[in-house]
């Protein structure tokens, strides 16, 4: 139980800084009410995979690892098109760009 709460916290404190770095913020600033939204996301990927596994670090893992991945898709995105960010309808779009990655 402890160990759940633990990577938890930690998740969330990841969260934040993931959200944070993406939109040019620094740890310190006044807080954000997008904060909310990332830990959300956050919680339920961490929730949703912990009752799938109920292991505590394998579901930190892999949360983190998504976490990273979308990071790094909207960073991709941001950078290919001139400051769009990703948004929730692109994900239905990306079967699309794996099966034509020329676009």
């Amino acid at each position: 139980m402890t160990e759940s709460l633990l990577c938890g916290v930690f998740l969330l404190v990841f969260a934040v800084f993931l959200h944070r770095k993406s939109a040019g913020l620094n740890l310190t600033g006044r807080p954000c009410f997008a904060d909310l939204a990332a830990c959300a996301v956050a919680v339920w990927l961490y929730a949703l995979l912990l009752c799938l596994s109920a292991r505590p670090y394998f579901a930190l893992t892999l949360s983190i690892l998504l976490l990273v991945g979308l990071y790094c898709v909207n960073v991709a995105k941001i950078k290919s098109l001139r400051g769009e960010p990703l948004v929730f309808a692109d994900v239905a779009l990306a079967w699309q760009a794996v099966r034509f990655p020329e676009l």
